[in-house]
């Protein structure tokens, strides 16, 4: 009997386990030559980039430029912005994070593929970068967590992007004389440190050159506009040199001022008020009042001008605190001019009362001595006596009670015609 005849005489369950299992068989050296295909393509495809890349740094020279004794290379700019932070104006810097990227073509890079390659890390120095510095850096920090954030994309016609993720603080001049009313402009300057104009130039990408982070708040500061710059030239004795600049025009936000410094400056001005209507014989009252006021203010403008540079100008805030510590001051002196006319007015009544009550006597005695003896020279009691009456005669209308009703009125008058004068200068500058 011939095998086959054997197999039909097997009973049907059976059959489909040997087919079943026939087939699981035949699938799984059908997946096992794929996978093994897929992997040996893989390899292959990696193999390939990798002898790309060694081809091509075997032949680059990256202590050259590109074009070497060539016309010069133009490199091209953007920058995306991710914050904008401590703008001191103690210091008269900014910190500013940003992503830098710089593109150019090198000839020397190109390759026969259809993907681009990716170099990051310290592999990103193996090809010839841009020599750019930033003027006017006082510190900067290229990130490094978790790796560092450096890349540079090769792509196959020879076009070469180098991004990275850095921190600058930079000098930023301002100008204080409308603090905190003012406007800032300051600027980020980007130079090639060794490669002139002949051999290099600057060039900012024109589409989308400059993006700001969406939503990015800087602290006591609105940024208005920020403007880019390629035209420029430094000049150095070694040259002439391409510069880029990135202008940040920024107003102070001034709510937090107005809340710590100006009303409570009007407040003290006001309270150093209320002792023109303490009565002028409450002097400890009124001198501990005008006192305090006074050192309050003081205080208030020690304290502004720690967080300030020295400059050779008045600003805005020195002004107006000057201006308080005068108005708290006069309070001050015009209880001293008050407690005088107080004095005076006492001793005048004192003196009218001796005159009133002795005036007889004073005739009589000035009289008896109207016909002087040949030795004796004759006697003016009566002048003598009516001498300070007639010092203070000028003053017998200025009373302390007086001087504090005019008070009330001159320096509250006096205190909103500066408002009026200080307010409108200031703050009609407009920002660029």
């Amino acid at each position: 009997m011939k095998p086959i005849h054997l197999i039909l005489l097997l009973p049907p369950t059976l059959l489909n386990f040997i087919a079943m299992q026939m087939f699981s068989a035949k699938w799984f050296v059908y997946m096992a030559v794929l996978t093994l295909s897929k992997g040996s393509i893989a390899n292959n495809l990696t193999s390939a980039t990798s002898d790309i890349l060694d081809d091509l740094l075997e032949n680059h020279d990256a202590r050259l430029r590109p074009y070497i004794k060539g016309p010069p290379i133009t490199v091209t700019l953007s920058a995306h912005v991710e914050s904008l932070s401590s703008i001191k104006e103690s210091t008269m810097d900014y910190v500013i994070t940003m992503f830098f990227r710089q593109e150019w073509h090198d000839p020397r890079l190109e390759f026969n593929d259809t993907d681009e390659i990716t170099m990051k890390g310290d592999d990103a120095s193996k090809v010839w970068v841009p020599d750019v510095f930033f003027p006017r850096e006082k510190n900067s920090r290229l990130h490094d967590a978790t790796i560092s954030n450096r890349v540079i994309w090769i792509k196959p016609t020879g076009h070469v992007m180098l991004s990275m993720r850095i921190s600058l603080t930079l000098a930023c001049d301002m100008e204080l004389q409308h603090f905190p009313m003012d406007c800032q402009i300051c600027s980020l300057n980007i130079e090639s440190y060794g490669y002139n104009t002949k051999e290099l130039m600057f060039r900012w990408r024109k589409d989308t050159p400059l993006k700001m982070e969406p939503n990015m708040a800087i602290p006591r500061f609105i940024l208005d506009n920020a403007t880019t710059n390629d035209s420029c030239i430094k000049t150095f004795i070694t040259g002439n040199f391409s510069c880029a600049k990135v202008h940040f025009y920024l107003s102070r936000q001034m709510q937090s001022y107005v809340l710590q410094v100006y009303i409570p400056s009007v407040l003290l001005v006001v309270i150093s008020w209320l002792s023109f209507w303490i009565d002028a014989r409450a002097a400890p009252a009124r001198v501990a009042l005008g006192i305090t006021t006074v050192l309050t203010v003081t205080t208030m403008t020690a304290g502004i001008q720690e967080t300030l540079p020295a400059v050779t100008y008045a600003k805005a805030i020195d002004i107006w605190m000057a201006m308080c510590l005068c108005f708290v001051f006069l309070c001050l002196f015009e209880y001293a001019l008050a407690n005088y006319f107080l004095v005076v007015e006492t001793n005048l009544n004192k003196n009218g009362s001796m005159l009133e009550g002795n005036g007889n006597s004073f005739e009589l005695q000035s009289c008896q001595q109207t016909t002087p003896s040949n030795n004796q020279e004759p006697k003016s009691s009566k002048t003598e006596i009516n001498e300070p009456h007639l010092r203070f005669r000028w003053m017998r209308h200025i009373t302390a009670r007086n001087l504090d009703y005019s008070a009330r009125i001159v320096f509250p008058l006096l205190f909103i015609i500066f408002n009026l004068l200080y307010w409108p200068t200031y703050l009609s500058k407009e920002c660029p």
